[in-house]
């Protein structure tokens, strides 16, 4: 099952998109999909950003690295219901596929995308896919539908209100000793164990503790050790 909390928290947790490509793929990847995102002004959905799962680096579109992931778009630009797509060479007879060839994204030949139109001037295309072609990927897709159109819809909310890199003021400052309490509960340690390795109380332990969970603006200390790590703060070992 896809892990809709994880990534949910990922989200939360993004200082920039870099940070929710991670966040998607790693989710994605426990039930063997992958993603490519495009989105573009619905003045010209010949030019526009594309994200995918092997590459967090956001590309420009038509420049190489996203394949033909523009007639995808181009498709959820006219139509607003979720469809599937085929490389020619591989398409199941009489579905009138997308002519996306096989690099769309690092080898993927067939996939399902759910097209978002968010009133706001833009239109996206989130494809999510295998290795799979045919019905094969049908039967990946039917298993997560409606959590995968979820998940889209707000991957490109969330995408929209991100800077392409990190912004200084987007990322929490944390304390190199809020760092250091939430670096011992990630390894396993208890508060009184991470009090002597740091020559404090327990009780002190848990006032920085409780300040990183402010500064992240989570519920819980194990929320704020998810988003510290997410965001390559501290060590996920």
């Amino acid at each position: 099952m896809i892990d809709f909390d994880r990534f949910s928290l990922g989200l939360r947790s993004a200082c920039h998109r870099r940070d929710l490509v991670e966040a998607m793929a790693e989710v994605l990847s426990g039930v063997g999909l992958r993603f490519a995102y495009g989105v573009a002004s619905i003045l010209d959905t010949r030019q526009f950003e594309c994200l995918r799962s092997d590459d967090p680096s956001a590309r420009g579109g038509r420049d190489g690295d996203c394949g033909q992931m523009d007639l995808v778009v181009e498709r959820a630009a006219a139509e607003r219901l979720p469809f599937f797509w085929w490389a020619p060479a591989d398409a199941p007879a009489g579905t009138g596929p997308v002519r996306a060839p096989a690099p769309a994204w690092a080898g993927s030949a067939a996939g399902w995308a759910v097209p978002v139109h968010d009133g706001l001037g833009y239109v996206a295309a989130m494809s999510f896919g295998t290795l799979c072609t045919g019905d094969a990927i049908e039967a990946v897709v039917e298993r997560h539908k409606p959590t995968l159109h979820v998940m889209a819809i707000h991957f490109h909310a969330r995408a929209r209100e991100l800077p392409a890199v990190a912004s200084p003021a987007a990322c929490p400052r944390l304390t190199r000793r809020e760092l250091q309490c939430l670096e011992g509960i990630a390894r396993g340690r208890s508060r009184a164990d991470i009090g002597r390795d740091l020559g404090v109380r327990p009780r002190t332990v848990k006032f920085h503790l409780e300040s990183a969970q402010r500064r992240f603006q989570v519920a819980s200390t194990t929320q704020a050790v998810m988003c510290a790590a997410l965001l390559g703060l501290i060590s996920r070992e």
